[in-house]
């Protein structure tokens, strides 16, 4: 569609703002009026032309970067917190979560994992369990907040299922994600290894 603009002086005058090569302000930021025709039925049609031309791009432009962003947060990825959970992505809206094979080491064998039931809300940053385990007892401290939509009922009948396959037989909860930003936000597996090395430094300096 922009092609039928392509001999506009006005929207030539824009391409250094539609195409990202900005040394200016975006027009919806600075609007200069001296840059449109003000008067006469044609330069108001030809200010229209240019102004849909103007638009059309960046719609397409912030289109483009939504769909980017979705291919960025890819089914089946697997975030982490500092809390030691982890979470995957199965659909745009809904995530399983669990325990990271760490965390288990550190609390040895597990005794006791109970969950909330399946409606109830989890809230970021907020405990939403406690585990009883030989190292000691331990809350779980939610990545993000959501609704629980289903339960893993094994892992509270028997909880060593979650010292044996945590990352995935040992998963806790499914639930429907309240903000994909609370995903976004949580670390990738490359930052969670360098967050292992930098906590486990820090322990050996105490």
């Amino acid at each position: 569609m922009l092609v039928k603009f392509i001999d506009c002086e006005i929207y030539h005058k824009l391409l250094p703002t539609v195409h990202g090569n900005v040394k200016e302000k975006p027009l919806h930021e600075r609007r200069p009026e001296s840059l449109f025709p003000t008067s006469g039925e044609k330069g108001e049609k030809n200010l229209a032309k240019c102004f849909s031309a103007y638009y059309i791009s960046h719609a397409k432009r912030d289109g483009n970067l939504q769909d980017r962003e979705k291919e960025d947060r890819a089914i089946g990825e697997i975030r982490f917190s500092r809390d030691h959970l982890w979470i995957r992505l199965d659909d745009d809206n809904r995530a399983t979560l669990g325990i990271t094979d760490y965390l288990q080491e550190k609390l040895g064998e597990i005794y006791s994992l109970p969950l909330p039931e399946e409606g109830e809300e989890i809230v970021k940053d907020e405990p939403f369990s406690s585990v009883e385990a030989k190292n000691g007892r331990r809350e779980l401290i939610a990545p993000i907040s959501g609704e629980i939509v289903e339960l893993n009922y094994e892992t509270i009948e028997v909880p060593e299922i979650v010292n044996e396959d945590p990352m995935s037989e040992g998963w806790l909860l499914k639930v429907e994600i309240s903000s994909s930003q609370e995903f976004d936000d949580l670390l990738t597996e490359d930052e969670y290894e360098d967050f292992l090395v930098e906590e486990e430094e820090e322990g050996e300096e105490d």
